[in-house]
């Protein structure tokens, strides 16, 4: 005790001494020290390229079993010897039990009470005998690990081997193990329900309630991590924030807003436990952990660019300083605990389990910037909207050649994930230009500097609408790969390029002499087609059909006179259903053409609500007004 009180005197005296030592002068160097960390962490996000770290501002502490960032100034060094202190007397005076005192870290990673919430709602008991039974699990657990035929892309965060032997020691002694590897597995079994569920292939045990325990398993899941305390760092903590957050967005609520601050707090739990710092720099942990820490931040980080970008809201990451590498592209087989150096990365034309998460990682990086660049507060310069585009180009033309210009049929269509991958790329990429280029559509038709904009913009949507005919055909069939398209945020893209679409036709219609292409058939042609999508989907989501109401009201004011419907006294998009107008039709030459009202749409309005930040906000306030 009284050596602990002297080190704590020492540190309050060194304190005391920093305080009253004057100022160096400043270095002429440090004005490029910010321009050179910014470059440092492009850099590390872009790609994965290794390089020198800076001077540390922390360390991540390592204990075998608990992970916790630790900010390299004295103060930190005060606390933890107060708690140290505070320990050891409550340990002399037999006030802690003996499991409590072996938690070395978790004197200084208290959580708050918003995190930790009621613990008495629910022990570790209970979810315990929540679990199916062993046989039903071990079925649900293969499948989640067959991830060549698993419906639903999911980061290769949990390592087979390990998770299975601690898989074994829980059925043999439930009670032993921690209630953070019980959310763990909660949160598999919800993921794998969830596959059964959207792909419509459920197997015959769960037929008509994988939708029930889906939920079901995402309640437990949110129980263990309020129960484990997501601030206290402990072992498999973000692996289960991960998935559940996976979980969440194949919610039917179009909460968009609820996913984006969840991931907020994702990825502070993981800064919490130095994920944002590359695992090299930590002696204790083995090569196989680290590979994996780096897999799981790259997990997040892509989590946190897609919530971000279907809220409207900048993300979070070019706000923290983060060095960790990107992950290598290899097989889970070259990991084992018993590995000593790094295999060198494999080609990303050889299709491992982490191929997928580090393609689109870098995709999402340049995500993030779009993002950020559109909440801008001020004026923004149209050339960041040009390198942002030539970064974007470059990106999506470096991928591999596996995962572009992969075509796919109703007569061979392939559960390969090389080839779903492929698809969903192209989705990300031509979404991403038209959330760039959005904002300068409509000056792209009247000043040269911005035709970019408009050209990228209109064949973009084109492209996710054609995407959108295709999704929609093949998630109907049984057990098909993109059941993904079934969730509901995956079709706000659409919503955006219809829109698009919808605008270009006004456009054309008030000018006839625009220079095309696409011209005028082309465009309603593929926006009828995506209308009758959205009929089909229209009792999905709230979104579904509010965007079938728009976009076929929209529609029938592009009909030509001669071949509009009488006036009816249903409304617009009622008659527009019922006028067989939602059919392919072979449309008149564009010349002489005479088409009907606008019906009240306010056609200016819809061109602000493009520009606008919030699109998705903006569109549903808009859905009351124009």
């Amino acid at each position: 005790m009284q050596q602990r009180i002297d080190r704590l005197e020492s540190l309050v005296k060194s304190l005391m001494l920093q305080n009253q030592q004057p100022k160096p002068p400043e270095d002429c160097n440090n004005s490029n020290k910010h321009h050179d960390v910014e470059n440092f962490d492009a850099e590390t996000r872009n790609g994965g390229v290794e390089v020198t770290s800076p001077t540390s501002t922390g360390e991540t502490v390592f204990d075998g079993s608990h992970s916790v960032y630790k900010a390299s100034d004295n103060w930190s060094n005060v606390f933890r010897e107060v708690s140290e202190l505070k320990r050891f007397w409550n340990q002399s005076q037999d006030e802690l039990s003996e499991k409590e005192t072996q938690q070395t870290l978790s004197y200084y990673v208290d959580g708050s009470a918003f995190l930790s919430g009621r613990k008495d709602a629910v022990n570790k008991t209970d979810l315990s005998a929540a679990l199916p039974p062993r046989s039903e699990v071990d079925s649900l657990i293969r499948q989640y690990f067959d991830h060549k035929n698993f419906a639903i892309p999911t980061a290769p965060v949990v390592y087979q081997q390990n998770f299975m032997q601690q898989y074994e020691e829980h059925w043999n002694n439930p009670s032993d193990t921690s209630v953070m590897w019980i959310g763990l597995l909660f949160s598999i079994l919800a993921v794998t329900m969830l596959s059964y569920h959207l792909a419509g292939n459920e197997p015959p045990e769960y037929k008509g309630s994988s939708r029930v325990l889906y939920e079901q398993y995402r309640m437990r899941t949110a129980q263990c991590l309020m129960k484990g305390d997501i601030a206290k760092c402990l072992p498999y903590t973000l692996e289960t924030l991960l998935l559940n957050t996976t979980a969440e967005l194949a919610r039917h609520d179009d909460n968009s807003r609820g996913l984006w601050m969840m991931t907020g707090v994702v990825i502070r739990a993981a800064i919490n436990m130095g994920y944002h710092r590359d695992p090299s720099q930590i002696a204790s942990i083995s090569v196989m952990q680290a590979e994996y820490r780096r897999r799981i931040w790259l997990g997040i980080v892509g989590k946190d660019c897609i919530a971000s970008f279907l809220a409207g809201f900048p993300s979070m990451m070019p706000r923290v300083y983060a060095d960790t590498l990107e992950p290598r592209n290899l097989y889970d087989w070259e990991l084992t605990p018993d590995t000593t150096e790094l295999p060198e990365s494999r080609p990303l034309t050889e299709w491992t389990p982490v191929t997928y998460l580090i393609a689109k990682g870098r995709l999402l990086n340049v995500l993030a910037g779009i993002s950020d660049l559109n909440n801008e507060l001020l004026s923004t310069d149209y050339d960041k909207v040009v390198e942002l585009d030539d970064q974007l180009r470059e990106t999506y033309q470096q991928l591999p050649p596996n995962m572009l210009g992969v075509v796919i049929d109703s007569e061979s269509q392939s559960k390969a994930a090389s080839e779903l991958s492929a698809v969903q790329m192209k989705f990300l990429y031509h979404r991403a230009m038209c959330a760039l280029h959005r904002r300068y559509v409509n000056r792209g038709r009247l000043e040269a500097r911005f035709k970019l904009s408009r050209d990228r913009c209109v064949s973009s949507a084109l492209e996710l609408l054609a995407q959108q005919e295709l999704f929609h055909r093949f998630a109907l069939i049984p057990g098909s790969l993109f059941v993904w398209y079934n969730l509901s945020h995956a079709r706000h893209d659409f919503i955006l390029a219809g829109m698009i679409l919808s605008l270009e036709l006004d456009h054309q219609r008030r000018c006839p002499a625009v220079d095309g292409p696409p011209n005028f058939n082309v465009l309603k042609k593929a926006l009828t087609r995506s209308c009758a999508i959205w009929n089909e989907v229209r009792n999905s989501s709230s979104d579904a059909k509010r965007t079938y109401q728009t976009l076929s009201d929209m529609l029938l004011t592009f009909e030509v006179v001669n071949s509009t419907p009488k006036p009816s006294s249903v409304g617009g998009s009622e008659l527009y259903a019922q006028s067989g107008c939602l059919t392919e039709e072979k449309l008149p030459e564009p010349q002489n053409w005479e088409f009907s009202n606008d019906m009240d749409i306010d056609w200016a309005g819809w061109d602000s609500f493009i520009e606008g930040i919030d699109f998705e906000g903006a569109y549903e306030e808009g859905l009351g007004g124009p």
